[in-house]
């Protein structure tokens, strides 16, 4: 919330009733900039996980970190699974390297 009320009972009864944060004006565009970007940074972590996925003949199971390809096992690390995990969750958008490096 973006607000001018800065009393702590508006801040308390703002985030009783489902804000993720409180911020009061006037404020810094710096810090409202950095607040959204954290809550970004959040949410993609809290982002709904897929369990498995299939693409052509690549068959992915994120819960026993398996992968499949034309019916052969394919190893890989778990950093390489969390970094499929990733991009599979995120299909159809573009993703920065520095969103990269925070899933790696």
């Amino acid at each position: 919330m973006l607000i001018a009320h800065g009393q702590e009972v508006d801040k308390v009864l703002g985030l009783e009733v489902g804000a993720d944060d409180y911020i009061t004006k006037p404020c810094s565009l710096n810090e409202l900039l950095a607040r959204i970007r954290a809550h970004l940074r959040r949410a993609a972590g809290e982002a709904a996980t897929i369990e498995h996925y299939s693409l052509g003949n690549v068959e992915l199971d994120f819960q026993k970190y398996r992968a499949a390809k034309n019916a052969a096992e394919v190893d890989l690390s778990p950093r390489e699974f969390e970094l499929l995990k990733f991009l599979v969750n995120y299909r159809g958008e573009t993703v920065t390297q520095e969103q990269l490096l925070d899933a790696a």
